[in-house]
């Protein structure tokens, strides 16, 4: 800092990275250099300590500090952006890292380690429908729910349940009762199950499955990506014990997500006022969030992220679109308005948990046919019908040995009289072989002594 004037200097130890990085996502950008096109006229750091308004908060600085540390480099953080861009996105290039993370993840099957994992998988490949489009581009084509997957033609396709391997997986647990529907007993509850926690990429702002904070509203995209949508039947039984196992762990996830989203305490946000906004309560009743948006909120991203999870669309939440370069190549970014804000991100996200009962009695609806708690019903009905004879079993174990230690305790204790009722006919018969089995030959010595005449 420079002692004259009070603003930072400009020098520092030269970084090439540093000449690319720039923040430039609305909401955070300078106002005085947003427009700004002509990287000649971008001004210097330090410049953007004096922007400050009447609450002390100082427009964020953008990193790309241009010409301050390296003479001659004017890449800016435009071009970078480009670059990274062109190689992630599979609408503009068809060997992008988008494609080859998908083609790895078909090759391997990682457990899902948090819950943005978790909510990729069940958002994935498994819950894709009952009908759809081919690799011909025809669209409404219904699955037969028979034939190998991985012998697919572009003519053919499979629903999430077929081609994930679990109709075939869950058939080769012979004790399974399975009737003649197509795809075995379990498509109709568990495979549909699976399709309405997915969710259509359309579905309503107020619908309760797993699209709506994704493809909906665009709250949340996973760290991971797409890396576990794409799915193979040969990883059918790994599918299957996810299926089991970590239906539980979407549901508690998602619960620990709303409980510590309800924790954020504003901080630096610049409309928010913390004595509305207080811990505990945010983005819910008295304490919503007054922030311009979910994004400006500068507690809501290291809560998704400590979850797996990142901003889904950040421009659409901020109230921005971006054109999709269909037109002349153009992909600049125009306010359309519609900012998403916590309390909203909150309210979705509590409806994808547990069905608000007002809502239930609104539309008609049982309480049951919500999405989370049918699949987890489901699937505990397949766990059980699974493990139900190794609970045979070990029930028929445990009933034995009961009655074994009951019988040794209690007979000869002759609570029942039972013994005295038998040694009646013949008693000094019965009596010399009860006590020669207890005692031995010894002590039926020691009788016919004392007995004899």
């Amino acid at each position: 800092m420079c002692k004259e004037c009070g603003n930072m200097t400009t020098t520092g130890v030269p970084s090439p990275l540093q000449a690319f990085l720039e923040d430039r996502l609305p909401g955070f950008s300078c106002d005085v250099v947003r427009d700004i096109e002509d990287p000649d006229k971008y001004p210097p750091a330090a410049s953007h300590l004096g922007h400050c308004n009447g609450s002390g908060q100082c427009c964020p600085l953008p990193m790309g500090f241009r010409n301050q540390f390296q003479e001659g480099i004017t890449h800016t953080g435009q071009r970078l952006y480009g670059i990274l861009y062109f190689f992630s996105n599979e609408n503009m290039m068809q060997s992008c890292v988008y494609t080859l993370v998908r083609v790895t993840a078909a090759l391997s099957a990682t457990t899902p380690q948090v819950l943005g994992d978790v909510f990729g998988f069940f958002r994935g490949g498994v819950g894709n429908k009952e009908s759809g489009k081919n690799k011909n581009g025809q669209d409404g084509i219904t699955c037969q729910h028979q034939g190998d997957p991985s012998t697919k033609g572009d003519g053919d396709y499979f629903c999430g349940w077929c081609a994930s391997g679990l109709r075939d997986e869950v058939k080769k647990i012979e004790w399974i009762p399975f009737d003649t529907k197509p795809g075995g007993h379990y498509r109709e509850t568990v495979g549909k199950a699976l399709i309405q926690i997915k969710g259509e990429k359309n579905s309503l702002k107020a619908s309760t499955n797993l699209s709506t904070l994704t493809d909906g509203n665009h709250y949340v995209s996973p760290l991971t990506g797409e890396l576990y949508t794409a799915v193979s039947a040969t990883f059918g039984g790994t599918y299957l014990s996810w299926v089991l196992y970590l239906s539980d762990a979407l549901h508690s996830g998602l619960e620990s997500l709303a409980t510590e989203f309800k924790q954020i305490e504003c901080r630096g946000c610049r409309e928010c006022d913390p004595n509305k906004c207080k811990k505990g309560a945010h983005g819910q009743g008295s304490g919503q969030c007054g922030c311009q948006s979910i994004v400006s909120c500068t507690g809501v991203l290291p809560v998704l992220y400590r979850h797996g999870f990142s901003y889904g669309n950040p421009f659409d939440l901020e109230g921005y679109e971006q054109k999709d370069g269909k037109t002349e190549g153009d992909y600049s970014i125009e306010k359309k308005g519609g900012e998403k804000h916590c309390h909203e991100f909150l309210q979705s996200l509590s409806a994808v948990i547990k069905k608000k009962e007002e809502a239930a009695s609104q539309q008609g609806q049982d309480t049951k046919e919500h999405p989370l708690t049918n699949l987890l019903s489901q699937v505990g009905k397949l766990q059980y019908d699974i493990r139900l004879p190794w609970i045979f079993v070990l029930t028929l174990a445990w009933l034995v040995a009961v009655l074994y230690l009951a019988f040794g305790a209690i007979w000869p204790l002759d609570w029942t009289h039972m013994r005295s009722h038998w040694l009646r006919g013949g008693a000094h018969q019965w009596q010399c072989m009860w006590y020669k089995v207890m005692t031995g030959r010894k002590g039926m010595e020691l009788v016919e002594y004392f007995g004899r005449k």
